[in-house]
């Protein structure tokens, strides 16, 4: 071979060893950080995330309105997930929220708390009666099979609302949406309140959601919105991004299935065999409109005692709600003042309730038949 020969042979060579490793590193210098599927980082499922999970790209935000609708039908899932109400009594969340794959047992923490804001429970915790779940998620821990429905005692879900789920029929692998769900993590001064944030969002591999949305620790199962449509569920948090579920034909006509009662071979299911009661009683709040803050004293009947408690001084800053507690009666007794002039209409009638230090109060009447929060709104009216 002579010396030109062996040029166009070693070109020849040179371009097959060398050229896959030019496409790959031209491939590379393509990809930008919204490319998601360049690398697969480390995740941790919701319950556990490990301190991961915030990138302040997109930060949460807390919901406090949430005993309206739609946020009213999204709730706590037991001490350790989010869930929303996709029918009256039929709870969607993350299939890890209620089976523990690592130690292959069902998961028995399963009450459900709709419109859970602090300490604020609007629509009272309903127990639950049965789950379903597909059993090779069970098996495999398959990411695409995570989701679950619990079935509640309860329909709360005629007094809430509830949200439907979407086929998205995304024809692009981005799009912006919204997630909302409960921060559970310990010792963090946000816990138990419901957050919200929206961001862009990635498609990968026909169901897998990858986005830089903050999520914490208790947000497997919180529902992803696009519009006012459940379009997927968050599942993890990751070291490069977090991610869930985007919901396809084949998660909806699984789910609707269950919805029906037509659960199939693939389906497993757990029972709970003595699920509790939900207490009837109203949630009292009191509530000031007026431009300054003002005191209230009050007496009502507390969930299980049979004796009037009286509560004095109770002070609301301007434009904010108080808690005041639980009743299983329908009349409680205020008496609201600022600088000692009263405030609401009268009269103050002595006749229907005077407590110990001699205020005569105003009579309320609680016109909701349990299952709810009454919140009496204080009149700026002066006598």
């Amino acid at each position: 071979m002579n010396h030109g020969s062996w040029i166009i042979f070693l070109l020849f060579i040179f371009g097959i060893t060398s050229s896959p490793a030019l496409a790959v590193e031209k491939k590379k210098n393509l990809l930008t950080a919204k490319d998601y599927g360049q690398y697969e980082p480390i995740k941790y499922l919701l319950t556990n995330p490990m301190g991961q999970g915030i990138f302040d790209k997109f930060p949460l935000k807390r919901v406090t309105k949430t005993s309206y609708y739609p946020v009213r039908a999204i709730g706590r899932v037991g001490s350790q997930c989010s869930g929303v109400l996709i029918g009256p009594s039929q709870v969607l969340t993350a299939a890890h929220c209620v089976f523990d794959v690592e130690k292959n047992e069902w998961i028995d923490d399963l009450a459900f708390t709709p419109g859970l804001d602090r300490q604020y429970h609007p629509f009272h915790t309903i127990d639950w009666v049965k789950v379903h779940m597909l059993g090779l998620y069970a098996k495999k821990k398959i990411q695409d099979l995570d989701f679950a429905v619990i079935y509640l005692k309860e329909d709360i879900g005629i007094k809430t609302g509830w949200l439907s789920i979407n086929d998205s029929r995304l024809t692009k692998k981005s799009f912006n949406g919204s997630l909302f769900g409960y921060n559970l993590s310990q010792n963090d001064e946000h816990k138990h309140e419901l957050a919200r944030t929206s961001c862009p969002m990635s498609v990968v591999n026909m169901t897998d959601l990858r986005f830089h949305c903050d999520v914490v620790k208790g947000m497997s199962g919180a529902p992803i919105q696009k519009g006012k449509k459940i379009i997927g569920m968050s599942l993890y948090a990751g070291d490069k991004f977090n991610g869930g579920i985007l919901f396809r034909n084949h998660h909806i006509k699984t789910i609707n299935n269950w919805l029906n009662d037509m659960a199939d071979e693939f389906t497993i299911d757990h029972y709970n065999l003595s699920p509790t009661n939900s207490p009837e009683f109203d949630q009292i709040i009191l509530e000031n409109n007026c431009d300054f803050p003002v005191s209230v004293h009050m007496a009502y009947e507390p969930l299980g005692e049979s004796a009037i408690k009286t509560i004095r001084n109770i002070n609301i800053p301007k434009k904010q709600r108080h808690i005041v507690g639980k009743t299983v009666d329908r009349d409680f007794f205020i008496y609201a003042f600022s600088n000692k002039d009263p405030l609401e209409k009268g009269p103050w009638r002595c006749d229907e309730f005077q407590d110990e230090y001699g205020d005569c109060m105003k009579k309320v009447q609680i016109k909701s038949a349990g299952w709810g929060s009454w919140i009496h709104s204080i009149s700026c009216q002066t006598k």
